[in-house]
């Protein structure tokens, strides 16, 4: 694994950037007022958009000193589930004072570019989080995480954040120590596992880590966001022969789209009328989507095929006064066996699952009858590699990442419309493109691969 080191010049930037910005935390915290927050966990709040994250690289295995990827973000705030970006959790228990939530949270790893498809560190994490509200811009976190590749690569955190706002702009400092184990410090700053960079085992650490997440209103709904970081390694890490430098930095410019109850018509809430059902069953192809779109897809030599069940919980009903209605798209995805082998003597397909998180619209019209256009945005997860995306990769000469962006592209018509039952009039029958990719090599959470896979399905979705 990876790199050059952050300069002098660099890491003092940061770190007078970050003094500056927690020296007026502390000065301004007594004198903000609970009505100068804007709060963005209001439940039922969602937003979709898209950043940029550069970081700079604390290894000495390569002359980069810098790496970017593009992250896609998905944000919703429900009465016990939530999804922040790169934190998504269930809320297990709540008072006034006191949040205690079951967390998963993405982490990047800074290696190179030429590296992230070959090892894929960036990695998700998951456990308990408690925070403590101090007052309404004031409150303290304490993480007990591990990793779900290895229970034995722990942390704990302990921080500070803020909450402030100065006109329209919010800011959110925040400050704090996280203690690695043995096993987290030696992977990631020994390498032990890595032959090729001659990795050894080094002792627990305790590092600093400081940063800084802003937004700000563009125009209608859509906020400029950003954040700063710098991470201050512990000295077992700083000695590391495979370390360069003190720590690594971050900084991360993006754009999102909030939709927030507050400032119109509130959400409907779960299990309410508008929630949907959706059974699929699906074909796979080895067409990309330009050619699927364009109705010139290919049958699959191998038959691959899929289930899947989705719910649809419902956010926003004609969404800017549109005939577009908003719904978060989760489901569960099964990808059957196929005993058959290859000519190369491989076999096609063990059972896979998939499971899916997105954000979907719906553009409603009628013509005669009632028809609908959609469009969803997400991540999915797969328990292994599906055949189609095996080979995807092999033609590439790339490893295959688990979890990939998501695209459902749907059209369907009312049942009830159609042979003019009323009684069916919740029931819809549809086409949708299901789709896995890797955002073209931007993505290092994707592990900087290109291509994917593609089913074709239809459907029943039913409206409750």
């Amino acid at each position: 694994m990876p790199n050059n080191n952050v300069t002098d010049r660099h890491r003092k930037m940061i770190l007078k950037t970050m003094a500056s910005i927690f020296t007026v935390a502390a000065c301004t915290t007594a004198t903000v007022s609970k009505a100068a927050i804007a709060s963005t966990t209001n439940s039922g709040q969602w937003g979709i958009g898209v950043s940029f994250r550069h970081s700079t690289i604390p290894y000495k295995v390569d002359r980069a000193d810098s790496v970017g990827t593009v992250i896609p973000q998905i944000f919703y705030e429900g009465e016990t589930i939530f999804l922040r970006d790169l934190e998504w959790g269930l809320k297990a228990y709540e008072d006034d004072d006191n949040h205690i939530n079951a967390v998963i949270k993405r982490r990047f790893v800074s290696i190179p570019h030429r590296l992230q498809n070959q090892y894929q560190e960036d990695s998700l994490d998951w456990g308990v989080q408690w925070v403590h509200r101090v007052n309404d811009n004031r409150s303290w976190r304490l993480e007990a995480l591990t990793e779900t590749r290895s229970l034995s690569r722990s942390q704990f955190y302990a921080g500070h954040d803020w909450q402030l706002q100065y006109g329209k702009l919010e800011l959110k400092p925040r400050v704090g120590l996280r203690y690695k184990s043995k096993k987290f410090n030696s992977y990631y700053y020994g390498l032990s596992d890595y032959e090729e960079f001659n990795g050894q085992n080094i002792d627990a650490g305790i590092e600093a880590e400081a940063g800084v997440s802003l937004r700000y209103p563009l125009l209608n709904g859509l906020y400029l966001t950003g954040s700063l970081e710098y991470v201050y390694l512990d000295a077992n890490a700083r000695h590391s022969p495979s370390v360069d430098s003190n720590g690594f930095g971050a900084v991360r410019l993006g754009f999102v789209y909030f939709d927030e109850p507050s400032k119109g018509t509130g959400t409907v809430p779960a299990m309410a009328e508008g929630s949907y059902l959706r059974g699929a069953h699906g074909w796979a192809t080895p067409s990309d989507m330009g050619d699927i779109l364009s109705f010139q897809s290919e049958r699959d030599p191998y038959n691959n095929q899929m289930s899947s069940v989705f719910y649809g919980h419902p956010l926003r009903q004609g969404w800017l006064g549109y005939p577009v209605d908003i719904y978060l798209h989760s489901g569960i995805v099964y990808h059957y066996e196929k005993n058959k082998v290859d000519e190369n003597g491989r076999k096609v397909q063990d059972p896979v699952w998939e499971g899916i998180v997105s954000i979907k619209a719906y553009y409603n019209f009628t013509w005669p009858v009632r028809w609908r256009f959609g469009l969803a945005e997400g991540l999915s997860y797969v328990s292994r590699l599906t055949y189609n995306e095996w080979q995807e990769m092999n033609k590439h000469d790339s490893e295959g990442s688990k979890l990939m962006n998501y695209l459902d592209v749907s059209f369907d018509a009312n049942v009830g419309d159609l042979v003019h039952s009323k009684s069916l009039e919740n029931l819809w029958v549809g086409y949708s493109m299901h789709h896995r990719s890797s955002i073209f090599k931007q993505a290092s959470q994707f592990g900087r691969i290109k291509g994917g896979s593609n089913f074709n399905t239809v459907y029943l979705q039913y409206h409750f």
